[in-house]
């Protein structure tokens, strides 16, 4: 660092002292006047913060939204300074100032901050400043809430289905040094969590990495609202829309070599991958889709899956056994694996019946469990748990209600209990069409990438949603 930078921070030093002295009244003010807390969100630019403000609000808790950059890549952004409200690398902030500027606006204005595991208040070489500086926020006054994003979490921790994941991580994307920075992303891990009030665990796969998790459920809303459902298409014949965003992580692989085989069989279908567009046009292409195909690999779901089911639209999303098991995943995703994906997708694509079913049923339980209004109900119970120190009880809210109950683990199409709605009616029919299925069946090995596919727009694109 220049001496000239040091100066420029030494500078900073009594801005800073004044946000913590400030900073400390209002909250102790706040805090005995009954004033709910105000939340504020940092962290990567990631496309469910905006839904998240939107919870806090309806909920009744200020705050907003504080990042340091958008994406790096405006032509097919998945988010835009007008997604936060407060973008500072558009504020004048110069670049090595971002981190203190960062930490002086949740010293002054923040009563909770809800950060991902990205969260940078110090440089990225340096997570146990950070992790101090989190530390000196909590003796101000300040609760920490800590969620993952997804890779923010991802290191090598010897295992053996880590591994995989690795590998696979490697090849979409190949400038990343994944194993080589895997001791610094694991120093970065542990280091939050030991700072936290709270650490929100999304699902089984994130949890792989956490040393510490207090609560699992998909803390994300989907604006219901902003997704008109079409249950009905009346394409020529079915359409498949994929968004491999991540091709090796959501098994595309899979997917190419089920549908390969189907074609063989004479089976009918368009598959448009959906890669490098603009949201509005993806979107526009998930509408007229008769079956969304999520990911093969993973063993979770995630934001597509979910606008998938508020489109009203059949998804299809490999779910390992702790999704399955636990009912607050209990939605009514289509559990395709690599073994049972061919199987499953001849069903689909010859029963528009089923479709529409899974469609109209997806999308209810989106509005239900997944909606704004039903991640405040949540939301509101984690916020007075921590700020007021309530006991933690969600029975009450609907997203954790007893009526949700787990799925079966079968993943045998022809049992009517793999399927998340009623299909005694269709049993025949399925009968049939897995049949079709099993006919000239070929071996992974045998069979390329010949699968005939539209793309919306452009070529494979390995960035970083």
């Amino acid at each position: 660092m220049s001496v000239r930078a040091k100066v420029r921070k030494l500078r900073l030093l009594p801005l800073l002292a004044w946000a913590a002295a400030f900073g400390w009244l209002v909250r102790q003010a706040r805090r005995r006047f009954g004033r709910p807390p105000r939340v504020w969100h940092c962290g990567f630019p990631m496309h469910m913060t905006r839904g998240m403000v939107r919870v806090d609000r309806l909920a009744g808790f200020p705050g907003g939204s504080l990042v340091s950059h958008v994406s790096l890549n405006p032509a097919y952004a998945m988010v835009t300074a007008a997604d936060y409200d407060i973008v500072l690398g558009n504020e004048g902030c110069r670049a090595d100032e971002l981190h203190l500027a960062t930490f002086r606006h949740l010293l002054r204005h923040a009563d909770i901050l809800v950060a991902y595991f990205d969260l940078q208040l110090a440089t990225v070489q340096q997570p146990e400043n950070t992790a101090r500086l989190l530390a000196r926020l909590r003796r101000l006054g300040v609760r920490v809430v800590l969620v993952p994003n997804g890779l923010d979490v991802v290191y090598d921790t010897g295992k053996k289905d880590v591994a995989d994941l690795l590998d696979r991580l490697q090849r979409d994307y190949p400038a990343w040094r994944i194993r080589e920075e895997s001791g610094l992303l694991s120093r970065r891990v542990h280091a939050y969590a030991g700072q936290a009030d709270l650490v929100v665990g999304g699902d089984s796969v994130t949890a792989r990495f956490l040393p510490r998790e207090d609560l699992r459920f998909k803390y994300f809303p989907i604006d219901t609202a902003a997704f008109t459902p079409r249950y009905q298409t009346h394409n020529r014949v079915p359409v498949i829309v994929h968004a491999p965003n991540h091709r090796h992580i959501k098994g595309t692989d899979y997917l190419l070599q089920a549908l390969e085989r189907l074609r063989a069989a004479g089976v009918p279908f368009e598959l448009r991958l959906i890669e490098k567009v603009v949201p509005a046009e993806a979107v526009r292409q998930y509408v007229e889709a008769d079956v969304i195909a999520d990911q093969f690999f993973l063993g979770a779901y995630g934001v597509f899956a979910l606008e998938g089911l508020a489109l009203g639209k059949p998804v299809l999303t490999y779910l390992d056994q702790e999704h399955l098991g636990d009912p607050v995943f209990n939605l009514p995703i289509v559990n395709a694996t690599p073994d049972n994906l061919e199987r499953v997708l001849a069903v689909l694509l010859a029963i528009p019946e089923l479709r529409e079913r899974l469609g109209r049923a997806g999308r209810a339980s989106v509005e239900r469990y997944q909606s704004i209004a039903a991640l405040a109900e949540v939301w509101r119970c984690l916020y007075h748990h921590v700020w007021w120190g309530e006991p933690l009880d969600l029975s009450g809210t609907t997203h954790f209600g007893p009526e949700r109950k787990p799925r079966s683990f079968t993943e045998d199409p022809a049992d009517p209990d793999f399927w998340p709605v009623p299909v005694d009616d269709l049993l025949p029919k399925i009968g049939e069409c897995i049949a079709v299925a099993s006919r000239e069946r070929k071996r992974p090995e045998e069979v390329s990438e010949r699968t005939p596919v539209a793309y919306a727009s452009g070529s494979p694109n390995n960035e970083r949603l």
